[in-house]
């Protein structure tokens, strides 16, 4: 199950999604486990994202009561112009 996270949740969460990106078994891009970005690296820019207008926090659970962690998605709103010709 995904759904989005609440700002209120963050802190609930953070420690549990840090230490999934300590496993490369259960993270992807980019990794926290070369020794260089730190827990620091990650609440930051995890916090950035609930800032964004175009950037959100999914929680994914396997279970109703089991949590899996985070995915923090961008997306970007696309404006079409039409044009008239005559």
């Amino acid at each position: 199950m995904l759904r989005t996270l609440k700002q209120e949740e963050f802190e609930q969460y953070a420690e549990f999604a840090f230490s999934l990106v300590l496993d490369l078994s259960k993270s992807s891009y980019p990794t926290y486990t070369d020794g260089i970005k730190t827990k620091e690296d990650f609440i930051r820019t995890a916090k950035k994202a609930l800032e964004k207008e175009n950037e959100e926090i999914l929680l994914f659970f396997w279970t109703v009561r089991s949590k899996a962690g985070f995915i923090i998605t961008f997306f970007q709103k696309t404006i079409t112009f039409h044009q008239n010709r005559f």
